[in-house]
């Protein structure tokens, strides 16, 4: 018993006097503050977990969702000044690791994946709103975390190689949903800085991915319900399929760069081209199909002679 209100109380001592330096007396956090109360709080999560044999982690759960909206508040009320910055990022990412460690120990796997993703696609999109950008790496970081804890980034990794994975849940559609509408508002940021680059980049590439791996699936589950007769894809469908999607997005890339005059897309659809011919010599040839291997040279070929004019005719915007 003692062991377990022990970590809390040290928790809470830790944490008051945190706040009482921050808020009451308007001083910067420091450093050791900072990694005091860390500390006590991976005591009392680690003593909670260890020690009490109910439904622990539910509680510590609510507890950390709680602190999380707490330290939210704090720090929109309090550290708005510019001298008080650095309590607004302390407390800020704070926050957001309480929300996502609440989450993942409070709520099921569907209601994990639906909860995160609003919130993703809430903060990308009010960050501009309420002049707060430093949540959309907020939305950025909570958008990878369930990104990768659904499982939807290592499933679009095989979409795009080796045997196709199963189909896909509804988590994963809804987490690249919320991927695509995430990427959507950082691309309206209008700040040419290299922390905005980052997170377009970002943003974009995990946009892609998902998306892209969803289409690789889609493509082969539709060609597999229009085939007259009972059809089995092999291996050299998919390659073709997976060289089409990844032209059609190199493309696409080029073209919006080009349109709305980000190189972060340009980027991508540069490296877009060059994972499209690793994938030529270590897929598409290596099955040996003549007819199969030909189309995705075709394909892989007209992208590359398209891409770069797309992404010219961005330079001669710009320049002009």
């Amino acid at each position: 018993m003692f062991l377990l209100t022990a970590a809390p109380l040290l928790l809470f001592l830790y944490a008051a006097s945190a706040s009482t330096q921050t808020i009451l007396l308007r001083r910067g956090i420091s450093v050791f503050e900072t990694a005091q109360t860390l500390t006590a709080f991976l005591l009392t999560y680690r003593s909670f977990l260890t020690f009490w044999s109910g439904r622990a982690e539910i509680i510590l759960g609510m507890f950390c969702l709680v602190a999380s909206a707490a330290g939210y508040t704090v720090s929109f009320a309090w550290f708005e000044r510019v001298h008080a910055q650095r309590n607004y990022h302390v407390y800020a990412t704070g926050s957001l690791a309480l929300l996502l460690a609440g989450c993942f120990l409070s709520l099921p796997g569907t209601w994990l994946a639906i909860c995160v993703a609003v919130f993703a696609v809430g903060t990308s999109f009010a960050a501009r709103r309420i002049h707060h950008f430093s949540l959309e790496f907020h939305s950025l970081a909570a958008l990878a975390v369930i990104t990768v804890a659904s499982g939807l980034l290592l499933w679009s990794a095989k979409a795009f190689a080796g045997p196709l994975p199963g189909a896909p849940g509804g988590t994963m559609v809804l987490v690249t949903v919320a991927a695509v509408l995430c990427c959507i508002a950082f691309l309206q940021s209008a700040a040419d800085f290299w922390w905005n680059r980052l997170l377009v980049l970002t943003g974009a590439a995990l946009s892609v991915c998902t998306s892209g791996g969803l289409l690789v699936w889609g493509v082969v589950w539709i060609g597999t319900k229009l085939h007259a007769a009972p059809f089995t894809p092999g291996p050299q469908h998919v390659a073709v399929i997976r060289t089409f999607v990844a032209c059609a997005f190199a493309l696409g890339l080029a073209w919006s760069g080009s349109k709305w005059q980000r190189k972060e897309l340009a980027w991508l659809a540069w490296t877009a081209l060059v994972l499209g011919a690793v994938k030529l010599l270590f897929e598409d040839v290596r099955h040996g199909h003549l007819a199969f291997t030909a189309t995705s040279i075709f394909l892989y070929a007209v992208t590359l002679l398209l891409v770069p004019r797309l992404i010219r005719t961005h330079i001669k915007t710009e320049l002009s």
